[in-house]
């Protein structure tokens, strides 16, 4: 009697582990790609969170220096004061001018904008320190009257 091969044959177990290997090599990949679109969407969502606080802190910057100018502008002549604006916003260093009675913000990204309230503004503020006067009812910023 003829006993039947109970064992497979070499090839058969040959396509047996490339099989598996194949599908390892699936799992493996498709594993991948969901952490790599994981780490994508956090690091997408911490820029979002970065402009977003750079947007805040440029508000803040500006409505400072707004409340800096209707503050000289609602004292009497003689009024000077030194006020500090921040020399970076998130480590990135930024111009603040005004012009047509609006204060602009400009970080390499975006402008940012604010109308002031005062029409009588005399020189330009800058990061850091800054001294704002009331001469003749003019405001002068970092500059005296000619």
């Amino acid at each position: 009697m003829l006993c039947p091969n109970l064992s497979p044959n070499k090839s058969e177990r040959t396509g047996k582990s490339a099989q598996t290997a194949i599908e390892f090599f699936i799992i493996v990949s498709v594993v991948f790609f969901l952490v790599l679109l994981f780490l994508s969407l956090i690091v997408l969502n911490i820029g979002e969170r970065q402009a977003e606080r750079k947007q805040e802190l440029a508000k803040e910057v500006l409505e400072q220096l707004q409340t800096e100018i209707d503050l000289a502008s609602s004292s009497i002549d003689g009024y000077e004061r030194e006020f500090s604006l921040p020399a970076t916003i998130l480590g990135e260093n930024y111009t603040i001018a005004i012009d047509s009675n609006y204060a602009y913000l400009q970080l390499s990204s975006r402008t940012y904008s604010l109308s002031l309230s005062v029409f009588n503004i005399t020189g330009q503020p800058k990061a850091g320190a800054n001294t704002i006067r009331k001469i003749n009812g003019s405001v002068y910023l970092n500059t005296l009257p000619s």
